[in-house]
């Protein structure tokens, strides 16, 4: 970072209630240091300290990197931080205003209309639909390890979790537009975070390359939520709706469309519905996809692992296909699950903004300040996690869980915020998981390197490409 770079590590800072200072005089070089490498500058930066400071001539900004820090801003006063500013300008341009954008009244609202579709129980419910599309998966899978084929694993497994989030959320057949969804949800975020991570952009009125493809992408993606709806903002009945994988949960988006209200409360508007659907499948698709992505690399190049875990499959489902009964015996899968989220948190950094004055950590930071707190930062902190860059499920286990800090792990941040798909996305990985495991050994391809990317969730850069092994 050369001489550009300045770091306070002034000890007299605490008796001022001062963080530790991370300055760049240019911002053209701290926002090219944070395009070449994001995940390397938060895990240097937080070196610093517990809490850090980042400055800039234009911006102010503080890493929060301790459990307790993170539990502070996230729960305990989490009314003095609202969701970050340019994050919210940026994303509603490609995901309107859903719940990852909305604040106050807006928010709370779409959240407990929401909130009954992503209940313990509707997620058992849901098990039926996760079954049946990944065993339809599984049979293309076959087809294809007869004649050698190598499979990349996010491609398959984001087509996989849209086809599900159809299904589950909206009784919507997505066989045949999954890819082309993904693939416009894949340039929205791509430019998302393009626009995060310049200094300068060029305004989206401008008809740029990358502007005329992104809105032809937003246009793809807006069309065919529109589709979706349709069928029951129009009236009429949805097609390939719960009872046909015996789902008798009432879907998200009916729950939205027929929610009770107050009389003084009005219904949400076709708008105010798009957005919220639109938000849902893009946050559940990617999200997940990139998770189970990252389990399999993980499984595949650790044997001991994913033999124990064919062992606890094999002994809990006796070969066939799991209920959702069946989850709470997958012990082991659950705790394979986890570590790979420690390692590898596909939703990498939360962002908030502080509304009033506040102290963390004994540190002053002023009113606007931007707050930014990385699970990819606080679960690889050896102070937390004794070897901390090693796979190891058995730290998940009871015993070794016992006492460890709340927030140490937070893949699906905390607080009011906090994921309202976790038991969903919980219960479809480890499904997912048990049911490839039951049918193939996964071998990554020979000299293919696999390695973190942050384009808006942390994808595998260049994929994760494996050959089909059928048992």
């Amino acid at each position: 970072m050369g001489s550009l770079l300045e770091v306070n590590s002034d000890p007299r800072c605490v008796t001022r209630a001062e963080a530790p200072v991370l300055r760049y005089w240019s911002p053209m070089r701290a926002f090219r240091d944070l395009r070449r490498d994001p995940l390397r500058f938060f895990t240097d930066a937080a070196r610093l300290g517990d809490v850090v400071r980042l400055q800039t001539w234009f911006l102010r900004a503080y890493l929060v990197s301790h459990p307790a820090h993170i539990r502070y801003v996230l729960k305990d006063n989490h009314r003095n931080y609202r969701n970050e500013d340019r994050f919210n300008r940026i994303f509603q341009r490609a995901g309107g205003d859903g719940l990852l954008t909305t604040d106050g009244d807006s928010w709370r609202r779409q959240r407990r209309l929401s909130q009954p579709a992503f209940s313990r129980e509707r997620a058992a419910e849901a098990v039926s639909v996760m079954s049946a599309e990944t065993a339809a998966m599984l049979e293309c899978w076959a087809a294809g390890a007869a004649i050698g084929a190598q499979v990349e694993l996010c491609r398959e497994m984001t087509r996989l979790t849209l086809q599900i989030a159809g299904r589950a959320f909206c009784g919507a057949d997505m066989s045949g537009s999954a890819d082309t969804f993904a693939d416009a949800m894949a340039v929205g975020f791509e430019h998302f975070h393009h626009r995060l991570y310049n200094a300068f952009t060029i305004p989206e009125r401008i008809p740029t390359r990358r502007n005329l493809r992104f809105r032809a992408a937003s246009r793809i993606a807006v069309a065919f939520i529109e589709s979706v709806i349709e069928p029951v903002l129009g009236g009429t009945e949805i097609t390939g709706g719960a009872g046909e994988h015996g789902d008798s949960a009432a879907n998200l988006l009916a729950l939205l469309n027929g929610a009770e209200r107050a009389p003084s409360e009005r219904p949400l508007t076709r708008a105010q519905v798009r957005d919220a659907i639109i938000t849902f499948f893009g946050a559940a698709s990617e999200s997940t996809a990139v998770a189970l992505a990252w389990i399999w690399y993980l499984v595949a190049t650790h044997p001991e692992v994913e033999r124990r875990l064919r062992r606890e499959i094999a002994a809990a489902l006796c070969g066939r296909t799991p209920a959702a009964r069946d989850l709470a015996n997958l012990r082991y899968t659950r705790m394979v699950i986890q570590e790979a989220l420690r390692l590898y948190p596909p939703a990498w950094m939360m962002l908030r903004t502080a509304i009033a004055d506040d102290e963390i950590g004994g540190c002053h930071v002023p009113a606007g300040s931007t707050l930014l707190m990385s699970p990819w930062v606080t679960h690889r902190r050896a102070d937390l996690w004794n070897d901390p860059l090693r796979f190891d499920p058995e730290r998940f286990s009871p015993e070794r869980s016992d006492g460890r800090l709340e927030y140490s792990f937070v893949p699906f941040g905390g607080g009011p915020r906090h994921c309202i798909g976790e038991e969903f996305a919980m219960a479809e990985m480890t499904l997912v998981v048990a049911m490839i495991a039951q049918r193939f050994r996964l071998r990554l391809l020979p000299g293919h390197q696999v390695e973190p990317c942050v384009v808006f969730t942390m994808r595998p850069r260049n994929g994760v490409v494996v050959t089909l092994d059928p048992l």
